[in-house]
């Protein structure tokens, strides 16, 4: 026999281990205020962040961070990304984030990594990515 559930039907165990393999953009836009189950969920998760355009980027500074809390962040990763075909350079929006946000209130956070990309001067369109890993230990 064939038993069908629904998602929100799983135990809330495995559903904080199903948001450990998403992007915490995509928990957020996801799950939040689906329901009241989720939303207090959501409160009890760890979240990682990819910021993968200048939109999301904003997304994370201006209302994620007031819904979640900093010390729920494990990871960051920064992206060099085109705006209006310029760069928004990785340090600017370091400069940015941690101009917002105090440091010593990420108590989780383990990783900041900034990926920058670089366009290659041959016409092979080709691009070179230079990353740096930030580990911080506690």
């Amino acid at each position: 026999m064939l038993v069908i559930g629904k998602f929100e039907q799983l135990p809330n165990e495995i559903l904080l281990e199903v948001f450990t393999y998403l992007n915490g953009f995509d928990i957020y836009n996801g799950f939040n205020q689906l329901n009241s189950r989720f939303d207090r969920l959501l409160k009890h998760c760890w979240y990682e962040f990819t910021t993968r355009n200048f939109e999301e980027f904003n997304l994370l500074c201006k209302t994620i961070i007031s819904y979640i809390t900093p010390q729920q962040i494990k990871a960051i990763r920064f992206y060099d990304f085109g705006l209006e075909n310029n760069y928004f350079p990785i340090l600017i929006q370091l400069n940015i984030f941690f101009d917002r946000f105090n440091i010593e209130n990420f108590i989780n956070l383990k990783l900041i990594k900034i990926n920058e990309i670089h366009q290659s001067n041959d016409n092979d369109n080709n691009n070179e990515i230079a990353d740096m890993n930030i580990v911080l230990k506690y």
